[in-house]
């Protein structure tokens, strides 16, 4: 069972995080010159910031300020715990994947040993979209073992420095991000510089106002930069977070990972479906692609909400 106190609008922010992820892969697989949108359109002034690898961030921020806050006693206990989550999650949707090779469904096909040997070292080499959960689950335990010992920013910063420099793993890094979101809520000095409301909408903003740059492991660290000052403003922003706090939108947030493991699936089966490709008009695109978010909302309740098994991030 997790016994993880939710926090609402955090759950509403992983919610729209997973509808950008959403979004930015269902355009990059039926009509990526609607990417112009993001690149060369007036539009892009705005939409620069705002990609699928942001989306990431946001969850990769949010999971590290729960494993540093997390208060399971037994470390031991929290990574077998940690582990089989993640195993539950690859099992389900490599299988997934294989079943529908093997019907013809999709173009790939995989042997019973692939699918448990990825499946068990957390691999991405079936679910492609899986590349991010390995390092989610390293930094998860060095966010738990830094929060059992009370690491401060110095400590944290350090090891963010090591995971991006010399491991090369800058996902880890930004994890890590949330560590320090941690740390400068338990801070009433440093919060009370996001009272001020001109602080907080320049947090809000600084995403939309990225400079243009090829994607880069520097503008993902920059996304994690973002994503931290995103959920530090909305710790003080009283309005903003009490109409994220809205029940039904929070409900669907405890399924974004439910919605991630399943949401290529979705969109592949429904828009090969409707026959949606780059000839496609706009209306129909965008259509499409609500019916296909809907359909992953039902399916994911389905599958998921009846086991009880929600995000942990």
């Amino acid at each position: 069972m997790n016994n993880k106190i939710r926090i609402r609008y955090l759950d509403t922010l992983k919610l729209l995080a997973i509808f950008v992820v959403f979004a930015t892969h269902f355009i990059n697989r039926f009509n990526e010159d609607y990417f112009q949108l993001w690149h060369k359109a007036p539009t892009s002034w705005v939409l620069n910031g705002v990609t699928g690898k942001l989306g990431v961030a946001i969850f990769a921020v949010i999971l590290g300020y729960f494993a540093y806050r997390s208060k399971e006693p037994n470390v031991t206990k929290y990574v077998i715990k940690r582990y089989i989550y993640f195993l539950l999650c690859a099992l389900f949707i490599n299988s997934l994947y294989a079943a529908l090779g093997s019907a013809g469904i999709f173009d790939d096909t995989y042997t019973l040993k692939e699918v448990l040997t990825v499946s068990f070292t957390l691999g991405a080499g079936i679910f492609r979209t899986f590349w991010c959960i390995r390092p989610f689950f390293i930094a998860s335990i060095l966010s738990k073992l830094n929060g059992k010992a009370g690491a401060g920013p110095f400590t944290v910063l350090v090891e963010m420095l090591i995971m991006f420099q010399i491991m090369g793993d800058v996902w880890v890094s930004i994890c890590l991000m949330g560590n320090l979101v941690a740390i400068a809520m338990s801070n009433e000095k440093f919060m009370s510089v996001f009272r001020h409301v001109w602080i907080r909408w320049a947090a809000y903003l600084a995403v939309f106002f990225l400079i243009k740059r090829p994607e880069s492991w520097q503008t993902y660290l920059i996304d994690g930069l973002c994503a931290s000052l995103m959920i530090l403003a909305l710790s003080e922003s009283r309005y903003i977070r009490k109409a994220l706090d809205w029940e039904p939108l929070a409900a669907q947030g405890k399924n974004t990972m439910a919605m991630y493991l399943v949401h290529v699936v979705v969109y592949r089966l429904v828009g090969s479906a409707a026959g949606l490709g780059s000839d496609s008009s706009a209306a129909m695109f965008i259509i499409i692609m609500i019916v296909a978010v809907f359909l992953q909302c039902i399916l994911c309740f389905l599958i998921f909400n009846l086991y009880k098994v929600e995000s942990r991030f």
